[in-house]
């Protein structure tokens, strides 16, 4: 089973206070009203961009809203003003075995607490900040003189934070709630003018 994480989970019960956050966002990061829909998600809906252009935000568990979105990137700013704006916890987890690359990371009122990463590019697991009481609990995987982790780890460190659902939440039954930017041609008229200014080096 291939196993793809792509989850923001944000210490909040007010969920639609997150819709309109992140809907402000997109709108003003892409300057484009977003699509919002609900409907089952895919895993085709992921891993799609630097700068996310979608979201999908449910309730999974109390405490906690959480948002699924299409970046696979650590979004360390983004997730920096997310837990300044909600005052509280944010939790992002992102992670693919089939390249055996996983991410975590704790902001805690703005201020990263905690982050954990290793991939094809690292050698062993790389460490911000100071480890949570209950690491020591947490198993990671050896091999050689090296240490891993990978998603049950991740998994793990999350359930101790009261976050469920880790694993394959866009597969349960339900819709979510998702905004997006929707990609655009542009006005037939300007892209051949940009055109023809290309060709005869208009500026």
């Amino acid at each position: 089973m291939s196993v793809n994480l792509y989850q923001i989970n944000i210490q909040t019960e007010d969920l639609t206070k997150v819709k309109s956050y992140l809907s402000r966002w997109l709108l003003e990061t892409y300057q484009q009203q977003p699509e919002i829909t609900e409907r089952q998600l895919t895993l085709e809906d992921f891993f799609e961009h630097e700068s996310p252009k979608l979201f999908a935000v449910r309730k999974l568990q109390d405490g906690w809203t959480t948002v699924l979105h299409d970046s696979y990137e650590k979004l360390e700013e983004f997730n920096q003003k997310l837990s300044t704006y909600f005052d509280g916890l944010v939790v992002h987890t992102l992670g693919q075995s089939t390249v055996d690359t996983y991410y975590l990371s704790v902001h805690q009122r703005g201020e990263l607490t905690r982050e954990l990463y290793c991939g094809e590019d690292t050698l062993g697991v790389e460490e911000r900040g100071n480890p949570l009481p209950f690491e020591s609990e947490l198993l990671f995987d050896e091999v050689g003189d090296s240490i891993f982790i990978d998603y049950i780890y991740l998994e793990e460190f999350c359930e101790q934070l009261g976050i469920r659902h880790l694993i394959e939440a866009e597969a349960i039954d339900g819709t979510w709630e998702v905004m997006r930017i929707t990609e655009t041609t542009g006005n037939p008229s300007t892209l051949i003018q940009r055109f023809m200014n290309k060709v005869f080096k208009r500026t």
